[in-house]
């Protein structure tokens, strides 16, 4: 471990020794410790016998913090003290509590939509192009909260892997910022699908299905790599697993902010057909079911994070609110969407319904049970199934809606 720090801060040793061989001193009277750097990389001047030096942290123990260096009364150099750059105080605790609220945020959207994925895949009737388009969503939300939580816990919590910087840290990264990305472009893919849906410019659901994969897991390629290769080059920029805060990550949020806007739009132009397809039904009704439809569609295409787009001032009583909120909301966003678009929608609950009674008829505690289930055509159209169970015998009638 000593021989990696020492590899690793060579150059902040270099860079001390040369500026404290350029420094001239004038020191006749009394006794002093020459200048001298140790081995964490802390640059310390000439200081007076009985004094003590201190300098900032190294920028590798991601603390503001002080570093202490007594010169004896002999002139010879006491051993730093780097306590203040290792223990945790409150204000580091409170720091970190955003990224416990992640971890357990997204733990929890995880098992939710893994179990959405479930039922999606497992009941043939849910088997059409809307539906396939929530499954990438899902798989990209289940994506992105992985990769975060392997960032955090292995990287984020692990000063030695943030010191010694080893490339597949730096991999995990450019991955995570790639699930990211892919995550913003399927709730694009939803609001462009409902839109095309609704205006019918696509008279092949495959052909849309087509376009939302390349968009959704391949164009997201493109600006992943351009921020890779960018700030690959850039030797500051790389430290510490790329862990600090780049302005390259503009590269990764351009395209982002751009798939929102764009959801905007279709969102907009939605609620507007909705409400001409809604002339004939009184004004208090459209009002409620445009407002729904709204409600509704906003975390599925992501623009519940235009709320928050100012940062506060750094240091400011609302800045670790804001910190919280959104924590809170990016974590549990694809709770969010499971629960509305899965767990809460009609034909799941339908189906789930049915699967249930049929599994208490063949353990012989019902009879007689009458249940009505829906199927999805690859159009979009919904069709009823009816169908009455008995002891011996079983029908069912299929109704179109």
């Amino acid at each position: 471990m000593v021989s990696a720090i020492r590899s690793f801060i060579a150059p902040l040793i270099k860079v001390c020794r040369e500026r404290i061989a350029s420094i001239e001193i004038n020191a006749t009277d009394g006794v002093y410790c020459n200048g001298t750097v140790d081995d964490f990389g802390g640059c310390f001047n000439v200081t007076k016998a009985g004094d003590t030096k201190r300098i900032n942290c190294p920028f590798f123990f991601n603390k503001k913090g002080f570093v202490y260096k007594a010169c004896s009364e002999d002139g010879e150099w006491l051993k730093s003290d780097y306590h203040g750059c290792r223990e945790q105080s409150y204000e580091e605790d409170d720091a970190m509590f955003p990224v416990y609220v992640f971890i357990g945020g997204y733990s929890v959207s995880i098992i939710l939509l893994m179990i959405s994925l479930f039922i999606f895949f497992y009941f043939p009737q849910l088997r059409c192009g809307r539906v396939t388009v929530h499954r990438n969503l899902f798989m990209s939300y289940i994506l992105t909260g992985l990769s975060w939580i392997l960032y955090y816990i292995l990287v984020t919590f692990n000063g030695e892997v943030l010191l010694r910087n080893p490339v597949w840290c730096q991999m995990l990264h450019v991955f995570t910022y790639f699930c990211m990305v892919c995550n913003y472009f399927w709730m694009f893919c939803e609001g462009f699908y409902l839109h095309t849906i609704l205006i019918r410019v696509f008279s092949n659901g495959k052909s849309l299905i087509v376009v939302c994969h390349v968009t959704g897991w391949v164009f997201p390629v493109i600006p992943t790599a351009v921020y890779a290769s960018v700030r690959s080059s850039d030797p500051v920029s790389t430290l510490k697993c790329w862990n600090p805060y780049s302005n390259y990550l503009w590269i990764i949020y351009g395209p982002i902010m751009a798939s929102l806007v764009l959801n905007i739009i279709f969102l907009v132009n939605i609620v507007r057909l909705l409400m001409t397809k809604l002339k004939r039904v009184p004004e208090a009704a459209q009002t409620k079911k445009a407002a729904k439809a709204t409600l509704v569609l906003i975390p599925l295409l992501g623009l519940h994070n235009l709320l928050l787009p100012v940062r506060p001032e750094y240091g400011s009583s609302m800045e670790k609110v804001y910190t919280f909120l959104v924590a809170i909301s990016l974590s549990l966003q694809g709770s969010f969407v499971s629960i509305i678009y899965c767990f809460c929608n009609a034909e799941v609950t339908t189906i789930l319904k049915r699967k249930w009674k049929q599994y208490m008829l063949m353990r012989g505690t019902g009879m007689n049970l009458g249940v009505s289930t829906y199927s999805t055509t690859e159009n979009g159209h919904a069709e009823m199934v009816s169908e009455d169970v008995g002891q011996g015998t079983g029908g069912h009638r299929p109704v179109q809606l």
